[in-house]
């Protein structure tokens, strides 16, 4: 049958065991049905969010949706763990911009590979995005890491390497980053 999906912006940790703390002013909801029509199930959410605070937006194309934000989140989550610096550190040193950028550009051409059309500047546009982070901010995967706990090295930078190969695609940044932060993966010291 027909499927919805979406992406969810939101950085919340688990503050103690039940209770989730919401530390960032960021909300954002898209949604849409896989194969890109309208329905009603796709009006119902819409109509259930409004009632809500968040921020919603219901998507033509929910896979360019997904894949925005898979390409932003994993290359953020593997530079900032990498160097263990937050987006303000890492947007302004040429070096970490510079590699938060190519990591962009490779997960893009992977999306695109996949058959996702994401727009030619996806990667300009994340790294524009990122420039209006809160200089503390840092992804939720290096919070994991400083605190010693397991990170989500195989879901994100681990799927890229994978999907890249499948595809015949070098991914040089995918494959560094997860090959550095590899040792890490199931907690322990960082």
């Amino acid at each position: 049958g027909r499927r919805a999906s979406g992406a969810c912006y939101i950085s919340s940790v688990i503050a103690e065991p039940g209770v989730i703390a919401h530390r960032s002013p960021f909300d954002q909801v898209q949604f849409g049905e896989l194969d890109g029509r309208a329905s009603e199930r796709a009006q119902a959410i819409e109509t259930a969010f409004k009632r809500t605070p968040v921020t919603t937006e219901r998507v033509k194309d929910v896979r360019v949706a997904i894949w925005q934000k898979y390409l932003a989140l994993a290359s953020f989550a593997g530079v900032a763990c990498v160097s263990r610096q937050p987006i303000g550190a890492i947007r302004s040193d040429p070096d970490l911009r510079a590699l938060l950028l190519e990591s962009l550009e490779e997960l893009a051409a992977l999306g695109r590979k996949q058959g996702v059309a994401l727009p030619a500047d996806a990667a300009p546009a994340a790294l524009a995005k990122f420039d209006t982070f809160p200089e503390a901010m840092k992804p939720s995967m290096l919070m994991d890491l400083e605190r010693g706990a397991r990170i989500e090295l195989e879901a994100l930078t681990g799927t890229a390497v994978r999907m890249g190969r499948a595809a015949g695609l070098a991914m040089p940044v995918s494959s560094f980053l997860y090959a550095a932060l590899k040792p890490q993966m199931n907690g322990g010291a960082g």
